[in-house]
């Protein structure tokens, strides 16, 4: 039987890409994270996890655990040198978004798993998670760990499309709030506050890519080191 994980928050896009990648694998584990600083309502994201069960038998099981262990070893006590290293705001999101890969790595290595997905959409790039860069560097980082990196719904354009796709396999999206679908996934408070501005002014980020790949780059060695630690992880150097 192949397997795989997908990154799992409950939202429109992670939804849709794990229908994509039942498309391709016998079963696939959805990896819920909660880094426990600032993000709220892990177990919304049941009402998605759940209706795909229904839709696919004994093909999705889904894991809520706490990687707040490899959030902290990334941000605690370091917040302000980090804002004043990479002079940005996104040093929070990317912090989170590394433990969250990490977490899954290494959960694919502990249970023998060869791919993970990823949720991140074309329409959202300004997230700096989901820039260019960053899924770039992502990528080389699962493959140094031998893992398979898949980015299902990066081909989809318009977030109309996937509603659409969504409303046709009868999926749960969420109620429609200024151009997103709250509700099916975890609220992180932080991270509505970063991107406040884009949400209800459409007033985008411009991150510096410069910046994002040194921060990346800067945390490869501890972000191995969290890959191949226990649960109690490590502390940051």
């Amino acid at each position: 039987m192949s397997d795989a994980t997908m990154m799992f928050s409950g939202g429109v896009d992670s939804t849709l890409a794990a229908v994509r990648l039942l498309e391709t694998f016998d079963r696939v584990h959805l990896l819920t994270w909660d880094t426990g600083r600032g993000a709220y309502f892990h177990g919304w994201s049941r009402r998605s996890a759940a209706r795909l069960s229904e839709a696919y038998p004994g093909r999705v099981l889904q894991v809520i655990d706490s990687c707040a262990p490899l959030f902290d070893a990334i941000i605690r006590g370091r917040l302000t040198r980090l804002l004043r290293t990479y002079r940005s705001r996104f040093v929070w999101c990317l912090s989170c978004k590394l433990a969250m890969h990490a977490a899954t790595v290494r959960f694919c290595r502990h249970n023998g798993i060869g791919d993970a997905g990823d949720g991140a959409a074309s329409d959202t790039p300004y997230y700096v998670e989901q820039m260019a860069c960053s899924l770039d560097w992502f990528r080389d980082f699962y493959s140094d760990h031998g893992v398979h990196y898949h980015l299902p719904v990066r081909d989809l354009d318009s977030r109309e499309e996937k509603l659409r796709m969504l409303d046709e396999l009868d999926l749960p999206k969420g109620k429609t709030l200024f151009g997103r679908n709250p509700g099916t996934q975890p609220l992180c408070l932080v991270g509505n506050g970063v991107y406040a501005l884009s949400t209800f002014a459409g007033i985008h980020p411009n991150f510096d890519p410069g910046a994002v790949i040194a921060f990346l780059d800067d945390h490869r060695e501890l972000a191995s080191r969290l890959v191949e630690a226990g649960p109690e992880g490590v502390a940051a150097r």
